[in-house]
């Protein structure tokens, strides 16, 4: 009887487990598909309202977007929050002020058109869908009379211009200042949950691995060391051993802390880019033997058995391995210093690469 209390006692927690499991995927479920439905039905209801109260909007977002990034690359020198530490102050304002204007000139075309001001509606007599229609004042040519302090700048007393694009300026302004307040809730969200400031990538030629990240936070220090635990537990479990002693630390961007780190239990030595020398066979007599290997290779092909080295490569359009492996490096180098640091090389093992 006493063993049936511990047996009773664990059903009963795993009942209750599963449970509130079920319960948390439900009402994920039904959070997911509100959101996912409302926004639908409203997006749906814009196009049957008029196609220009849906292309206006989302195109203004995209405007914001692209000119945004635009004038943060040329531009950019001032931080704009530490959730997206690669925006800036000069890509916020200066993607206000293109998607204002932008917004302000799209929308004149799209107004002259009825078949993007018009409601979509159903005509019984031919069995479709129409947009025509007599466009509501919204869409119909009116006169302004300009402030008086633009008078002066402009020279023009009055302008002639759509109701709408008074609309549009509001809509732009929204986009333009609310709208990338998601992508900084986005980058927030992620953050939380570690997805987000770390990009690693793990790349191999011949004998020489290569595994990287950008690393913008603490949190992507301690994951490019979980990186290198894991490396180094793969390593182990295939039978396999790194030569830490020629394994290096090569940092990369302007004002670098340098932060150390280990593989295994020994701690690898760091080195300024300029400094670091990437191909990983140090001695003559180990590149010689990769070499051998490619010749071999190409002496199997018809016709090539009595050139040089150099006129076999130049035949088959190859290069050395030394000379391929340091285009690689040149390649990986760019990449990273351009901030585009994934999908480079082959992943060995998806740890790594989902981390």
């Amino acid at each position: 009887m006493s063993t049936m209390r511990p047996c009773v006692r664990l059903i009963k927690s795993d009942v209750k487990l599963h449970v509130k499991n079920f319960w948390v995927e439900f009402a994920w479920t039904h959070v997911t598909l509100l959101i996912t439905v409302t926004q639908s039905h409203l997006v749906i209801q814009n196009l049957f309202e008029g196609m220009i109260w849906f292309l206006v909007p989302i195109s203004s977002v995209i405007c914001n977007d692209i000119t945004a990034y635009i004038f943060g690359f040329f531009f950019g020198r001032t931080p704009l929050i530490k959730l997206s530490p690669k925006k800036t102050w000069e890509g916020f304002i200066g993607g206000f002020f293109s998607t204002v204007v932008f917004g302000f000139i799209f929308s004149y075309f799209l107004a002259q058109h009825q078949y993007f001001v018009c409601p979509v509606e159903y005509n019984s007599e031919t069995n479709r869908f129409v947009t025509e229609c007599e466009p509501s004042e919204l869409f119909q040519m009116k006169k302004y009379s300009v402030p008086p302090l633009l008078q002066a700048v402009l020279g023009w007393e009055t302008v002639n211009m759509y109701p709408f694009q008074m609309h549009s300026i509001a809509l732009s302004t929204f986009a333009s200042l609310i709208g990338p307040f998601g992508g900084f809730f986005a980058s927030g969200f992620k953050r939380a949950f570690k997805i987000k400031g770390i990009k690693g990538t793990l790349s191999q030629f011949a004998d020489d691995t290569k595994l990287g990240r950008s690393v913008d936070l603490p949190e992507g220090r301690k994951a490019l060391q979980r990186d290198l635990d894991r490396l180094d537990q793969w390593a182990k479990a295939n039978c396999m051993r790194f030569n830490k002693a020629q394994c290096w630390v090569p940092h990369l961007g302007h004002n670098n802390p340098m932060q150390c780190y280990r593989l295994g239990e020994e701690w690898l030595e760091s080195c300024l880019v300029e400094k670091a020398w990437f191909w990983a066979p140090h001695y003559r007599k180990h590149i010689e033997v990769l070499e051998r290997v490619q010749r071999k290779a190409m002496k199997l092909e018809k016709g090539l058995e009595h050139k040089s080295d150099e006129e076999q490569l130049r035949e088959l359009g190859l290069f050395s391995l030394e000379k391929r492996s340091l285009r690689g490096d040149l390649i990986t180098l760019s990449n990273y210093l351009k901030g585009g640091c994934s999908q480079v090389g082959v992943s060995l093992f998806s740890q790594v690469t989902n981390a």
